[in-house]
């Protein structure tokens, strides 16, 4: 249910014989709506969201109620110019795309970085970073478009195609071996078989890698 607009009250006084008092907060069980207008400044605080908003514009007739620090808030777009730095994690989603857009960069000291199916992106022109956790993305890409991707381990689970200019590597195995064969060379001077292929594209290009259960026969 949409709240009505009130007035400041005026107090009579020093230094003039009129002024208007600080407006109270507005202390309600839900985040405010595009029907809750006031004058511009009002406090809303969402005890059940553990979460302030200020009201700080109004754009064609709407209420632009802004989140503020602290709990939780719900954005559309949110802008960082500089370092984002989160003690527990972050996690995208909404019923709506959404954007992240960080200057500088993105990093958890003990959370996830999740992004939802209806993210449409994560994006920061320095790192995106985690110290004990996973970074993931529901569907869509994580892409490092200067710098690199690191870790103890990088696991592939699937086949989504190749990457222009790229070497894309894919869980797609193939161990149906016949008589022919295909020479490498082993750690001893003894001979060995390859167990299978292991499918990657190379650009647009399909390649297969042959692997080996023992490397020292």
């Amino acid at each position: 249910m949409a709240t009505k607009v009130t007035r400041r009250t005026s107090l009579y006084g020093f230094p003039g014989p009129l002024t208007n008092a600080a407006l109270e907060p507005i202390v309600a069980k839900r985040a405010p709506g595009a029907n809750d207008k006031y004058e511009i400044g009002q406090v809303w605080v969402d005890t059940v969201g553990n979460a302030t908003y200020t009201l700080t514009s109004f754009s064609a007739g709407a209420p632009v109620w802004t989140g503020g620090g602290g709990g939780s808030g719900d954005f559309d777009t949110l802008t960082v110019t500089q370092t984002l730095t989160l003690p527990g994690g972050i996690n995208v989603t909404n019923v709506a795309p959404t954007v992240v857009t960080v200057g500088g960069s993105i990093q958890t000291t003990g959370g996830l970085i999740t992004q939802s199916i209806n993210c449409t992106s994560i994006t920061a022109t320095g790192a995106i970073s985690t110290t004990t956790q996973n970074i993931t993305s529901a569907s869509g890409n994580i892409i490092a478009t200067s710098g690199y991707v690191s870790g103890s381990s990088v696991a592939t689970t699937g086949d989504e195609g190749s990457i222009s200019g790229g070497i894309t590597f894919t869980n797609v195995t193939n161990e149906s071996l016949a008589a022919g064969t295909v020479t490498f060379n082993t750690t001893t001077a003894n001979n060995s078989t390859n167990t299978g292929w292991m499918k990657v594209y190379v650009d647009a290009d399909v390649r297969y890698i042959p692997y080996v259960t023992n490397i020292a026969p």
